[in-house]
């Protein structure tokens, strides 16, 4: 279902146009135009369809360990070397609502499949900043988090199935990594005159 999403509380994900591989969109697009539906290109439909963010827990295990001296022990953080790559994991999930016929699925498996042939150096690379920005009740914007040189890396298998009585196909979640992020926040800028900070006795 194409639908504009009335909600402007939580989050909103913004995807640069760099994401986007232009010999993939432009069939999508020449559908959605036959079709006369409500949002025009495919990207609008996708980012219409995002449904949540999710990233991955953080941390590592504490351990004991003996003092030779006095017999003390005390707690030190460790990282083993099997849970270094899980304590320091980049990566977070984007999830969509499935759209009609699944576009917004297989949009996103065809940029997935693009972006592993070889010898095509452009589409290999990071495809740029994804920003997660957290908006207040009314829907203005509060904090944004830049996600930088992001990497789609994974997307979920799609099962369908007439043997079951209800379809579990209402979102799916593709994996993307990045290598650093940062944040800002949208504080208001409060200017003050004289007469404002006087205090009247």
């Amino acid at each position: 279902m194409f639908s504009n999403n009335p909600r402007k509380d939580l989050f909103r994900v913004v995807m640069p146009d760099t994401f986007f591989i232009k010999e993939i969109t432009n069939k999508y697009d020449n559908f959605l135009k036959q079709k006369h539906l409500p949002l025009d290109t495919i990207q609008e439909v996708l980012l219409e369809s995002i449904k949540g963010f999710d990233t991955p827990d953080f941390g590592v295990t504490p351990s004991q360990q003996q003092l030779a001296n006095d017999g003390l022990r005390f707690d030190q953080p460790s990282l083993p070397k099997e849970s270094i790559q899980r304590a320091t994991e980049k990566t977070f999930q984007l999830r969509f609502r499935h759209s009609d016929a699944y576009l917004t699925y297989f949009l996103m498996l065809e940029h997935f499949f693009a972006r592993l042939k070889f010898g095509e150096k452009a589409a290999r690379k990071h495809f740029g900043t994804i920003i997660l920005e957290l908006q207040s009740p009314v829907g203005n914007s509060i904090n944004r988090i830049r996600y930088e040189k992001c990497h789609l890396i994974g997307v979920p298998p799609l099962s369908l199935d007439y043997a079951l009585p209800n379809q579990d196909t209402s979102e799916f979640a593709c994996n993307i990594a990045y290598t650093k992020f940062s944040t800002s926040f949208d504080v208001p800028e409060l200017k003050l005159n004289d007469q404002d900070v006087t205090i009247k006795t």
